[in-house]
């Protein structure tokens, strides 16, 4: 990703849901409405997170009366997690 963000700004990304070790401060200081989840390693540890609390989550968030908040983009840092949230989406 670009420092300025242009690829997030291209697609009309409003919100940002990212599952990593730290905080991305650059994108809420580029004004995405960020959401983090801290998750430090993508192993067993993904065996153990209740992924239904993550997807209820983004429910609410992809829900009509949060139309100001999107598009969102899950990810995470292999796309293990985000990509088993989105099935269960």
């Amino acid at each position: 990703m670009s420092k300025d963000f242009v690829q997030l700004r291209m697609l009309g990304i409003k919100t940002v849901v990212h599952m990593t070790p730290q905080k991305f401060d650059s994108l809420e200081a580029a004004g995405f409405n960020c959401i983090h989840y801290e998750v430090k390693q993508f192993s067993k540890e993904l065996a153990q997170l209740d992924i239904m609390d993550f997807v209820n989550q983004i429910k609410t968030l992809i829900a009509p009366e949060n139309k100001q908040k999107q598009p969102i983009l899950i990810l995470c840092v292999n796309g293990m997690l985000s990509g088993a949230i989105a099935i269960r989406l």
